[in-house]
């Protein structure tokens, strides 16, 4: 489990040799999601109190040649997803990567898997889970799991959407990619997707399609649709809001010339329709959204932003997932590599929408319990660290723990509620190969000295693979609700779970993983 890390070309950025970057996501920066690896095209859905992010693991198109040269992104060698949870909208754990297209995937005919969209179904009795991915511009492939994180098989051998799929000829679809997933209420399921391409008509190329998927989410019922959605480019979305349908898109790149009558709406901002029938017809089209470049306009390489969203209503909340290169571009990197962020959507009386961009990001929208065995990959701030897949493997769960790990490195939390009876011990799970060391505990404020409420001896454990439970009885008990730190003071260990006791600590033996 031995992954070294190298100084790349061109950026300042830390990126682990498979591909992973060391985050730079400092306190009070809500946004990115997170930043140990590159994610675009998020698609978000809720289940059982739990929000899961999908999107486009662009960290794999870093293929890093012998020079140490950051190469510009290119989709072509994208065949993973990435995953991302929380409870509360601003702790993310880190579920790992999802193995779809190629050798290593399920859909071994799939070239490349890009822009997920994901949803859920109960089908005899069972809730089955669906990603419908890009399988670059020339159709739309789908996997089934058991789970949120799967594990993910695929259940046709084939693309679902592909140039043979009536409706969907080259002239008709140049783009076939982007998808959009939606289940009514009724139970009956919505595949929407579509790209411009070379489209003749600009203002009205007519590159949209709608399509109702049969019982099993895995058959088409029907044919697609054509749905005109005004300066289409890419990125389609689905959401049913106060009883009415939203079908959102990104308008294309064409200026005045080209786009007389849909000019405003924007260059690549996020537009969208209304209707009160998943199939249309559509209202008059508005922006939601306006590009990156409107929000972080002096990052450098951001005209070349593309622009691609979801929305996600919890509760009485509307969320805005998109992405943007400024993540990449703060860590030194300005090749294109794109991740993603979380805001509100405003909605008003009339049922007009809008959204923005930033990095101060939403608020917890719960308290953390920290008396949970906690995954380390769990957390809202992090410099300096990443993660890898962990020991604890199996067909339901895939653990990645905490690593890339250096002296003044650190990661925290938000809204951690130790209570009135209070903290008096932590144990953490280590592996360390390396001489001993420390992690610091801190609570509000991780700069400040009277703001450490313990120190955990680190002991070798003898390899990476080898993790030992590691506790520490804390200066006093820690009661009440707090940003939580760990800042560590060793370097090169792995950290797989956490945990705060309300008794002191009696440390358990040494244990192989």
């Amino acid at each position: 489990m031995n992954h070294s890390s190298i100084t790349l070309k061109g950026g300042d950025a830390q990126v682990n040799t498979d591909g992973v970057t060391e985050a730079k996501k400092p306190v009070g920066s809500n946004n990115p999601i997170a930043s140990q690896r590159f994610m675009a095209d998020p698609f978000a859905i809720e289940y059982e109190g739990t929000v899961y992010v999908y999107g486009t693991n662009d960290s794999q198109a870093m293929i890093i040649g012998e020079d140490g040269e950051i190469p510009q992104n290119s989709y072509s060698y994208i065949k993973t997803l990435n995953c991302y949870s929380s409870k509360d909208m601003v702790n993310w754990t880190d579920e790992g990567i999802i193995q779809v297209a190629g050798e290593n995937g399920p859909a071994k005919w799939a070239a490349n898997s890009w822009a997920p969209a994901v949803t859920y179904k109960k089908i005899n009795g069972k809730d089955r889970f669906f990603i419908y991915f890009a399988d670059n511009g020339s159709g739309i492939g789908v996997l089934e799991g058991d789970s949120p994180t799967g594990p993910w098989r695929d259940p046709i051998g084939k693309q679902l959407i592909s140039r043979e799929t009536p409706n969907c000829g080259g002239n008709e679809v140049p783009w076939l990619f982007d998808p959009a997933v939606f289940v009514d209420d009724d139970g009956q399921g919505y595949l929407y997707f579509g790209g411009i391409g070379e489209a003749k008509d600009r203002d009205h190329p007519k590159c949209a399609r709608v399509v109702k998927l049969g019982d099993d989410m895995v058959s088409l019922k029907g044919d697609p649709v054509e749905l005109d959605a005004p300066a289409m480019f890419e990125d389609s979305g689905i959401n049913k809001i106060n009883g009415k349908y939203y079908y959102s898109y990104c308008t294309n790149w064409d200026g005045a010339d080209k786009r007389p009558d849909t000019i405003k709406l924007g260059i690549a901002n996020i537009a969208y329709m209304v209707s009160d029938n998943p199939m249309g017809p559509w209202s008059e089209a508005k922006v939601v959204l306006n590009n990156p470049t409107y929000f972080f306009p002096d990052v450098p390489g951001n005209e070349f932003n593309n622009n691609h969203h979801c929305m996600l209503q919890r509760g009485d909340n509307l969320y805005m997932f998109y992405h943007s290169q400024k993540p990449g571009v703060d860590m030194g990197l300005t090749q294109g590599y794109r991740t993603s962020g979380v805001d509100m959507v405003t909605i008003d009386k009339d049922g007009n929408l809008t959204s923005v961009m930033t990095t101060a990001g939403v608020e917890s929208t719960l308290d953390f319990d920290p008396y949970a065995m906690v995954g380390a990959a769990t957390f809202a701030w992090s410099v300096g660290t990443s993660t890898i897949v962990g020991p604890k493997q199996d067909n339901n769960h895939n653990n990645r723990v905490l690593s890339s790990i250096d002296p003044g490195d650190y990661v925290g939390l938000e809204k951690v509620a130790f209570g009135t009876d209070g903290a008096k011990s932590l144990t953490m799970s280590i592996a360390n190969a390396n001489e001993t060391g420390t992690v610091e505990v801190y609570i509000d404020d991780h700069t400040k000295a009277e703001n450490k409420v313990g120190e955990l001896t680190v002991t070798t454990t003898g390899s990476d693979t080898t993790f030992a439970d590691m506790s520490v009885n804390l200066a006093a008990p820690v009661t009440g609700t707090h940003r939580l730190f760990f800042v560590f003071k060793a370097e090169g260990i792995l950290v797989d779970t956490w945990s705060f006791g309300k008794d002191p600590a009696i440390c358990p033996p040494k244990h192989k993983l």
